[in-house]
């Protein structure tokens, strides 16, 4: 087996990060479009996957299939294409698409040896006799729907279709919830962007692991920034209501406590789904503690709302107050 296999999910779970996401799509959709008119450019991953289907002995070795002599890795992603509000689904905005396609897109390099982006990469078809393969579930941001595919993938009769790992998910209390499952069944989980604490518990998640920092850690550089370089005293936190939120709402005032002891923090919980009444409460709420500086741990579908809110009730946009955000809100918002 070829040494440099170990990396190889590596590479592909750095790949789902925002700014290496863009840049491998764009560059490889670029480098296809210009270099291989003729070809397909997801072509391997169906021709492998045919093959191995239809191969006349077929065994698993660990986490690899060996079908007719020639080791597969099949990777199974949980990524957020779609969102179910008030059970109407819709096509979530926030790269869902732009992660499979880029995923694909690093698999289709792995198994050709395309180095155009990565050098490392080059010649690896030839060096490396593994062959790689994908599926992807929708997990909806929901734990109940990941949880479900999860089940079904690692629950497969068939051993040979079971996949090496699992890249994936999002939200950390997806994560969280599908991690338990796959660390059960022997199956190596990673995320990209799931940063809650929770998921630091290596005896409670094995085989969970992530390519950014726990929120624990980015908790202590966001007080020390808040505290020492723009003199705040005085902070509100409005988180979400899951693992993620209360997790990082926790790690900002574990962090206070320590190195801003003289900061005076109140944190206010949002509910998952927000109601328009649940938006125009808290807001007011917050507004009433005459703090300037608000810190929000949520994501895209709480922000719009949340900030027209803010605007409305005159704690934002005015010059006078500041709003800050975490991970969850893209900077390209």
């Amino acid at each position: 087996m070829c040494q440099e296999a170990q990396i190889i999910i590596m590479i592909l779970t750095s790949l789902l990060s925002r700014r290496s996401l863009l840049l491998f799509l764009t560059g490889s959709l670029a480098y296809n479009a210009q270099q291989v008119k003729s070809q397909p450019i997801l072509n391997t991953i169906r021709q492998y996957d045919t093959a191995k289907s239809q191969a006349i002995e077929a065994t698993r070795i660990q986490s690899i299939t060996v079908a007719d002599g020639v080791p597969y890795v099949h990777i199974a992603m949980l990524i957020a294409l779609s969102v179910i509000p008030d059970n109407d689904r819709q096509a979530v905005k926030f790269g869902g698409y732009q992660a499979m396609a880029a995923v694909l897109l690093a698999i289709e390099h792995l198994n050709t040896g395309n180095g155009t982006l990565v050098e490392e990469v080059a010649g690896l078809d030839k060096r490396c006799n593994i062959k790689f393969t994908a599926e992807v579930r929708d997990t909806a941001l929901s734990e109940i729907e990941a949880l479900n595919h999860i089940v079904d993938l690692t629950s497969r009769l068939e051993k040979t279709e079971l996949p090496a790992a699992v890249l994936g998910a999002f939200r950390s209390a997806v994560s969280i919830a599908t991690s338990l499952v796959t660390g059960l069944r022997g199956i190596p989980q990673i995320s990209p962007i799931s940063t809650s604490s929770q998921l630091d518990n290596a005896q409670q998640f094995p085989l969970f692991g992530r390519t950014v920092p726990s929120d624990d850690g980015t908790a202590v550089a966001a007080i020390k920034y808040l505290r020492q370089e723009l003199g705040v005293k005085h902070l509100a936190i409005l988180h979400v209501n899951d693992s993620y939120g209360n997790a990082y709402a926790a790690g900002m005032q574990r962090a206070a406590a320590l190195y801003a002891p003289d900061m005076v923090i109140q944190a206010f919980d949002l509910p998952l789904i927000l109601t328009p009444e649940d938006v125009e409460t808290v807001i007011s709420v917050v507004k009433n503690t005459g703090y300037q500086y608000f810190f929000g741990i949520l994501d895209l579908r709480h922000y719009e709302t949340l900030m027209e809110e803010a605007y409305a009730q005159g704690i934002a946009g005015n010059g006078k107050h500041n709003w800050m955000f975490s991970d969850g809100v893209s900077t390209s918002t």
